[in-house]
């Protein structure tokens, strides 16, 4: 399976991205693993870098919010796959306490992050999954804020962590059905999470009802919407105010 995965568009693209990394020197590379499609796609492409170029170190780690009552058989499944990948695993279970002010996506994010690098091995650089269409929701629910420019245009490749710890989305140009189409071309088993259906929640309206509708009105929305994304921090105002 890994053999094909060369060949692969999304697997070049990957490549590519990480490309300066490696050059630079850093080797070291840790998936954060959910047990979602984008993310065990990931591991998978990082698996075949890393047949590709021995030198390179691949690790994952899971998570564990408490806040699915699935939690457990998520953190198996990535244990599991890890195995069948031989890839070192870690685990870690983090506790939210909700505050009234902050949301509570917003607050899983910080844990997140902060469990991510105090597990993740010295210098390694943490790998996300997210992807095209999640840029493309995280836009619209700033805009519903009355974001500026800062804000519209602020979910980058890279992000550095307070302890100068890299963060890279290698993902953030791949459209999501690119990834979908990929687990199913090398039967890449995933796990779906109940949440994400719960319309509730803004970015899974925006994901199941708004985003389709515009894709489907507008040909390339995503991708042009990225560009913008892209373009923004580049951006000043020239003209007087």
């Amino acid at each position: 399976k890994c053999a094909h995965m060369h060949t692969s568009a999304i697997y070049q693209q990957l490549k590519k991205s990480l490309n300066s990394y490696i050059e630079q020197g850093n080797t070291a590379f840790t998936v954060a693993l959910s047990g979602g499609v984008d993310s065990v796609v990931l591991l998978h492409l990082m698996r075949t870098l890393k047949v590709d170029n021995p030198a390179i170190n691949v690790s994952a780690i899971y998570v564990h919010h408490g806040l699915s009552q699935y939690a457990d058989d998520w953190q198996h499944f990535c244990k599991n796959v890890c195995i069948e990948l031989n890839v070192p695993f870690e685990a870690a279970k983090v506790v939210i306490e909700q505050q009234s002010r902050t949301s509570l996506e917003a607050q899983a994010r910080d844990v997140r992050y902060k469990a991510l690098d105090e597990l993740s091995p010295q210098g390694s650089i943490i790998l996300l999954g997210q992807h095209l269409n999640g840029q493309v929701e995280t836009f619209l629910l700033r805009l519903k804020r009355g974001s500026g420019l800062k804000g519209l245009g602020s979910m980058y490749k890279e992000r550095l962590l307070q302890s100068g710890r890299i963060c890279f989305r290698p993902l953030l140009n791949v459209a999501r059905s690119d990834i979908e189409a990929f687990a199913t071309q090398f039967s890449v088993s995933h796990i779906t999470d109940d949440s994400n259906t719960d319309e509730s929640f803004d970015r899974n309206f925006l994901r199941s009802k708004i985003v389709p509708v515009l894709a489907e009105r507008f040909n390339g929305f995503e991708q042009c919407t990225a560009r913008s994304i892209e373009l923004l921090p580049h951006q000043t105002q020239t003209h007087p105010t």
